[in-house]
């Protein structure tokens, strides 16, 4: 069982990935559009922290809803759920489930369709 210094190294770890991430995400912005200012590093920081802070929040919100359907696993009805609050996050998240459905269902008849011929 991990301990409480595993927990405190492992969320350094994180936060200095979506710091990473967050940085290179600006880099690329502002390349790709002159227009855009220069940011400093205090920005960067608190821009990773609100990020860290917003994805922890999610974390806990989809694992909530796992739990309370009594579910150890993350589905995307849960992702649908925590997507509620901001109505373009959900309309995408829906379309993108939807697409993953239907490749699923395509998927399923071209196994039976195989399955079929092959006997």
């Amino acid at each position: 069982m991990a301990g409480a210094g595993d927990a405190e190294v492992t969320e350094r770890r994180l936060k200095s990935a979506v710091h990473y991430t967050v940085g290179e995400i600006i880099k690329a912005a502002v390349a790709e559009d002159a227009e855009l200012p220069q940011f400093s590093r205090k920005f960067y920081k608190h821009l990773s922290d609100l990020t860290f802070r917003q994805f922890s929040t999610v974390a806990f919100d989809l694992q909530s809803f796992a739990r309370h359907a009594k579910r150890t696993t993350v589905s995307v009805d849960d992702v649908k759920l925590v997507s509620r609050r901001s109505e373009g996050l959900h309309e995408h998240i829906r379309a993108v489930a939807q697409r993953m459905a239907e490749v699923a269902e395509d998927n399923r008849k071209h196994k039976r369709k195989k399955t079929k011929t092959s006997n």
